[in-house]
């Protein structure tokens, strides 16, 4: 290991929690006992299958099923497929597609998968992957009433194996999937020591991972879909069957889940979520099943007091919406799905996007996950050819910086970054409205000498025509950038995982000495 990524290592582990430390450990001993001792396991007495509401699946059947752009055969499923990535083979393992088949050709695929999946390390086996299939497994049983011995058993030996790998060392949303299925499976087969350690943290995590106006603190909405989602699965079952989980306390979560549910609309765009951070549209339900799954459930309302978001507060100035991103690298412990992405916007003219997000193409350790994570991928400043954070492997974040100064108002937005250590310069960006369109100002400071970049990314759906200090986009947007060299180059966009095409970015550079202001005029022609 290189002295730089020991530097890396340390500056990343400072932020951590000490259970995370130790939890590294604590994993590796398990699996060792696991793969030693637990390959087989004899199905407990007195299991029940539990009672649940509307589960929202489609009402037509499928023999096929899409993840990413792969269609798989649901009669004849490859299970190993080593030629694809961990995360499509974590796709296929979550069963998402049982609620769409019959009751026979969804035991047959279980059982399969059963006969073809022995216990291992092998992503079938990790635990947050389990977490996910078996509570799919248990929704698919209730729905169809089945009481089969092997898938059963199969069902405890998971939840075995799954207890045992917990997942400590990450917290944040593995953490959450583990207890809600913890949850299930500590209900189904009246094992305590599962339903009181799943009941205890899920009170927890709500209070840790909810912010006070009910948005998900990784700060990505497809991430917070997917916890009201998760949300509701436990909801489902505790109103439903008597669990450790108090009737009272489910009063108080129905009015979480009613505050949570408002930002679902806020954050997408014709039933799309906003390319915030890690986005995977895979499986993540649009806003519409989660309102028809909530309404199931007999949760109707969805207002909150709350018409503004403080970490993506939008304005809206006739056909032309904006947003800016003013959220912190978050949670501190684990901030694996945030971008180096602060003050960062993105626009709208009608419901078409004419600045866009570069959005994600990979979880995996490369180029383009370097790219769709770095600060050039983004409609932010970079300062001396350095991101605003340290990012480095996949998901690793070591220092950042922090936002301060932050005002919102119905007419402007404003907030400051400092970035991280190494660079002494602190960027303030304002939105406003003007008579016809947005002003968006940024104030550079910094002692000494100091370089900067500025881009703004256009979707490849404009037609673009640059005319000296000025875009013209689809004939009715007008970018300016007064006292300021442009130019445009291609860059690649990443509209959907594993979906590459090319865009047009605006790229504005030079120095500065101690203060810089930079202007770009918004106007619709």
């Amino acid at each position: 290991m290189s002295s730089l990524e020991l530097s890396l290592r340390f500056r990343t582990i400072r932020y951590l929690k000490p259970v995370q430390v130790f939890a590294k450990i604590w994993l590796k001993l398990n699996r060792i006992y696991l793969n030693c001792f637990v390959r087989k396991s004899k199905l407990p007495s007195g299991f029940r299958i539990p009672i649940l509401g509307q589960l929202n699946q489609l009402q037509k059947k499928i023999t096929r099923y899409t993840i990413f752009d792969d269609i798989i055969n649901l009669s004849d499923i490859d299970w190993k497929m080593n030629d694809k990535t961990n995360l499509f083979q974590y796709h296929l393992h979550y069963h998402e597609f049982l609620l769409f088949l019959d009751k026979n050709t969804g035991i047959k695929v279980i059982r399969d998968w059963i006969a073809k999946n022995s216990p291992s390390n092998s992503v079938s086996w990790d635990p947050y992957t389990i977490s996910i299939r078996v509570v799919n497994w248990i929704k698919f049983i209730s729905h169809h009433n089945i009481h089969d011995s092997v898938i059963l058993n199969s069902l405890y030996l998971q939840g075995i194996w799954l207890f045992h790998q917990r997942e400590y060392n990450l917290l944040s949303n593995h953490f959450f999937k583990n207890i809600i299925a913890l949850l299930y499976l500590g209900y189904i087969f009246r094992k305590n020591s599962w339903s009181k350690w799943a009941s205890h943290n899920f009170k927890n995590q709500i209070r840790e991972q909810l912010t006070e106006n009910g948005y998900h603190f990784e700060f990505s909405p497809t991430y917070h879909a997917i916890f009201i989602k998760d949300l509701l699965d436990a909801y489902n079952l505790i109103t439903n069957n008597e669990t450790l989980t108090s009737k009272k306390f489910g009063i108080k979560l129905k009015n979480i889940i009613e505050k949570s549910l408002f930002w679902l609309q806020y954050f997408s765009a014709n039933e799309v979520y906003f390319p915030i951070n890690d986005v995977n549209y895979q499986e993540t339900p649009i806003p519409q099943e989660l309102l028809s799954y909530a309404k199931s459930l007999n949760i109707l309302s969805f207002e909150t007091k709350e018409k503004q978001s403080d970490y993506y507060p939008i304005l809206t100035k006739g056909d032309l919406t904006i947003v800016l991103y003013c959220a912190p690298f978050n949670p501190s412990y684990n901030p694996s799905h945030s971008h180096a992405d602060i003050l960062s916007v993105l626009l709208w003219f009608k419901n078409k996007s004419i600045v866009i997000d570069t959005g994600c193409f990979t979880y995996d350790e490369g180029s383009e996950r370097n790219y769709s994570r770095s600060t050039k991928a983004h409609n932010t400043i970079e300062i001396d050819g350095s991101d605003q954070c340290e990012l480095w492997k996949a998901f690793r974040i070591g220092r950042r910086g922090l936002l301060f100064d932050k005002k919102i108002t119905d007419d402007r937005i404003d907030c400051s970054y400092s970035f991280q250590e190494k660079i002494k310069v602190a960027h303030r960006r304002s939105v406003l409205k003007e008579s016809d369109g947005f002003l968006i100002r940024d104030l550079l400071k910094g002692k000494g000498t100091h370089r900067y970049k500025m881009y703004f990314h256009l979707s490849p759906e404009c037609k673009i025509e640059l005319k000296k200090k000025d875009l013209l986009i689809d004939h009715m947007i007008k970018i300016s950038f007064p006292n300021e060299e442009i130019k445009l180059i291609n860059s690649e966009y990443y509209p959907r995982i594993y979906q590459k095409h090319e865009k047009s970015t605006v790229e504005i550079s030079g120095s500065f000495s101690d203060e810089k202001i930079l202007e770009t005029i918004i106007i619709k022609l």
